[in-house]
C-alpha cells in the first residue's frame, strides 16, 4: 500500500474539529525528497500498475484516510502539487473519491499523465420516427420521503436553490409553457400558495400559484442541470412543534425529536460534506446552530460577490418559509447567537464582532487583523469568548500558540483567559453549558529545536484539558486522548468517545468523563447498534442524547439514521 497508513480519527460534538489544517502545506515544485511534479491540473492520470495508492483528506500523513485507487486506474488531477511531509500532494477525484494522494519519493514515481483512448461507437444511430420522443419533465428527488412536498394547498418559498447562479427572478405566466404571456414576477424569498398543477410543457414542469394579493400564474418548480435540479420553489415545512435541523447528503432537513415528519429545505452542496463552518484552525462538523427560541438556524454557504467566493452566514427558519443572507463579502468561519436571541457573534477569520439578528449593524469588538475563528457567548449574554491563532513557521505548522480571550461588551473590557503551549496542535473546544468551563483536546508533539524553524519528533501524545474560565486553572480529565462527543447539561462531564487500534480494526468505546477528577467510567451501550461514526445534535432529556448519521466518507443512505443514547443505562434506540 503506497502511503504510510494514518489511522482515520472520527471527530465527534457539537464544537469539533474535523482534520488538522495546521499543518503547514504550500506549493514548492522543488520539494526535497519528492519526485519533480508531472501531473496537469484539470488533465486525467493513472496509478502506475502495482500496489494501490492512499487517498486522505488533506495533503498530509496525518490526514484522515478515506479511500484507495488500486494500481492501473484512472482519476482526475483537480488542484495540486502541494509538498508537505516530504511528498508532492496532488488533489485526485475518482469516481465519488475525492481528496489527496502524493505521486512518488525519490526518483520512483506512483503516478503518471494518463490520456484515455477514445472509445469508437459501434451502435448504428436511431431509426428516425413520425412522433418526436420527449423524456418526462425533470422533477426533485428528495434524499428522503419529506412531508413538504409540491402539491394544491401547499404554501412555497421562491428559492435559488442553484449555488452557481445570481438572484432569481420567477416569471409567472397565463398558461404553462415558456410561450405563456407574462402576468408578473416572483422574486427569491417570496411565498406563494400553489392552487393547481402540475402540467409538463416545454420539458418542464409548471404550478399555478397565487400571491398574497391575489395575482394567478404558472411558475416552474426547477430545472436540471449539470447532472441535478435546481429547484425554484421549496414547499414550507407543514410540521408544527419542536423541530431539530442536520444535514443529510446536500440537504439541510428537520424532523421531529421522535424522527417523524422530515422536511427538506436549503441546498448546501458547496460546502464539504464533513463541514458546515470553516476555519484555518478548526473545521466545526455539522453545525447548523439554533436559535434560543427554537425558531432559526445560522449555517454558512459559498457565495460569489464582486468575482470573488465566500463563507456567506444565513438564517434560515426551521419551517423553510424565510432564509435571509446576514453577511456580505467577509468569510465567516464561526458564528452563535447571544442568550436573548437579538444579536450574533461572529468570526470572521480576522475579526471578531456582533450583528444584528437580523443582519447587519456589525461592530467590531478586537483590534486590528489576525487570525480569529472561534466565538461563543456566555450565559450572562455580556460577555464572548473567542480564540486567536498566533503561529510561526516550523516543521510541521504545529508551532501555533492558541489564545482563549473574554471580552466584556458593556465595559470593553478585554482578558487573555490562557494560551497553549507551542507543541500542542489543538483539535477540539468544547463550552460548558454554564459558561464557566472551556474543555481542550489536541496533540502534543515533542519538540527537538526551540528556535524557529521548530522540529518536531513523530508520535505525539494527547493533550486534554479542562479550563477554569474565571481563574484560568487547568485540569486534567483523563490520562490519555479522548475525542469529545458533548459536555451533559448539568456542565459535570463529557461524554466522549475513546478509540482503540488492533492491527488493521480500529474500535471506539463510549464514556462519561467526570470533570471533578474522578475516572472515566465506560457507558456499557445495550439495544440497537450506535455507528462509530454518529454525530451529536442535542439533550433530548438530561440522559438521553440524540445522534444521528447522515453524510461522510463512504456512509450511504441506507446506513443514515437517528438514535436515542441514554447514558445512565446504556439504551440505544434507533429512532430512524
Amino acid at each position: 500500500m503506497r502511503n504510510l497508513y494514518v489511522p482515520k480519527i472520527v471527530v465527534l460534538g457539537f464544537l469539533v474539529l474535523a482534520s488538522n489544517l495546521s499543518i503547514a502545506a504550500q506549493e514548492n515544485p522543488d520539494c526535497t525528497g519528492a519526485p519533480l511534479p508531472q501531473l496537469i491540473i484539470g488533465e486525467t492520470a493513472r496509478v502506475l500498475p502495482g500496489d494501490p495508492n492512499n487517498v486522505r483528506d488533506m495533503p498530509s500523513r496525518a490526514g484522515a484516510l478515506t479511500g484507495t485507487i488500486p494500481g492501473g486506474e484512472v482519476f482526475q488531477v483537480l488542484d495540486g502539487p502541494v509538498c508537505a511531509d516530504g511528498f508532492n500532494w496532488w488533489q485526485v477525484e475518482y469516481g465519488a473519491l475525492t481528496g489527496w494522494t502524493v505521486d512518488g519519493t525519490g526518483t520512483e514515481y506512483w503516478l503518471e499523465p494518463y490520456e484515455v483512448p477514445a472509445i469508437e461507437n459501434t451502435q448504428a444511430p436511431p431509426t428516425p420516427t413520425s412522433e418526436p420522443v420527449f423524456a418526462p419533465a425533470a422533477h426533485f428527488v428528495a434524499p428522503l420521503d419529506a412531508v413538504n412536498v409540491l402539491a394544491v394547498g401547499a404554501q412555497v418559498r421562491v428559492i435559488n436553490d442553484d449555488p452557481d447562479a445570481g438572484a432569481l427572478s420567477l416569471i409567472m405566466r397565463a398558461e404553462p409553457g415558456l410561450n405563456g404571456a407574462p402576468v408578473r414576477q416572483a422574486s427569491e424569498g417570496d411565498v406563494l400558495t400553489i392552487v393547481d398543477g402540475p402540467q409538463e410543457v416545454d420539458g418542464l414542469r409548471w404550478w399555478q400559484v397565487e400571491t398574497p394579493g391575489g395575482t394567478v400564474g404558472w411558475a416552474i418548480d426547477g430545472e436540471a442541470d449539470r447532472n441535478r435540479f435546481s429547484r425554484t420553489l421549496l414547499a414550507v415545512c407543514p410540521a408544527q412543534g419542536d423541530r431539530f435541523a442536520f444535514r443529510l447528503g446536500d440537504y439541510i432537513v428537520t424532523r421531529a425529536p421522535d424522527g417523524d415528519d422530515p422536511c427538506v429545505l436549503d441546498y448546501i452542496g458547496n460546502v464539504p460534506a464533513w463541514k458546515t463552518f470553516s476555519s484555518t484552525i478548526f473545521d466545526f462538523d455539522n453545525q447548523l446552530v439554533i436559535s434560543p427560541d427554537g425558531q432559526y438556524l445560522l449555517y454558512t454557504d459559498e457565495r460569489s460577490s464582486d468575482g470573488r467566493s465566500f463563507e456567506t452566514l444565513f438564517r434560515l427558519r426551521l419551517d423553510g418559509s424565510e432564509r435571509r443572507v446576514l453577511t456580505q463579502g467577509v468569510n465567516v468561519s464561526y458564528a452563535d447567537w447571544s442568550p436573548d436571541g437579538l444579536r450574533i457573534a461572529i468570526a470572521t477569520g480576522q475579526q471578531v464582532g456582533i450583528i444584528n439578528a437580523e443582519g447587519g449593524g456589525f461592530r467590531a469588538v478586537t483590534e486590528g487583523f489576525t487570525t480569529r475563528t472561534w466565538v461563543d457567548w456566555l450565559p450572562d449574554g455580556d460577555t464572548i469568548l473567542y480564540v486567536q491563532q498566533n503561529g510561526s513557521r516550523d516543521q510541521l505548522g504545529t508551532a501555533v500558540e492558541y489564545r482563549l480571550y473574554a471580552v466584556d461588551l458593556r465595559e470593553g473590557n478585554l482578558r487573555e483567559v490562557m494560551r497553549t503551549p507551542l507543541e500542542v496542535d489543538l483539535r477540539d473546544t468544547a463550552l460548558s453549558p454554564d459558561g464557566t468551563q472551556f474543555w481542550m483536546d489536541g496533540l502534543e508533539y515533542e519538540s527537538v529545536q526551540t528556535e524557529a524553524p521548530r522540529v518536531y519528533l513523530g508520535n505525539p501524545t494527547g493533550w486534554t484539558k479542562i479550563l477554569t474560565i474565571e481563574t484560568g486553572e487547568l485540569a486534567d480529565p483523563v490520562d490519555t486522548r479522548t475525542v469529545i462527543v458533548v459536555w451533559t447539561p448539568d456542565s459535570l462531564a463529557i461524554v466522549a468517545v475513546r478509540y482503540a487500534r488492533q492491527d488493521s480494526n480500529t474500535t471506539s468505546s463510549l464514556f462519561l468523563v467526570p470533570v471533578n477528577g474522578d475516572e472515566p467510567t465506560e457507558i456499557t451501550l445495550t439495544g440497537d447498534e450506535l455507528p462509530s461514526e454518529f454525530r451529536f445534535f442535542r439533550w433530548e432529556t438530561n440522559e438521553v442524547f440524540l445522534a444521528y448519521l447522515g453524510y461522510g466518507f463512504q456512509v450511504e443512505p441506507e446506513n443514515w439514521g437517528l438514535w436515542a443514547v441514554n447514558i445512565a443505562t446504556g439504551e440505544v434506540e434507533r429512532r430512524w
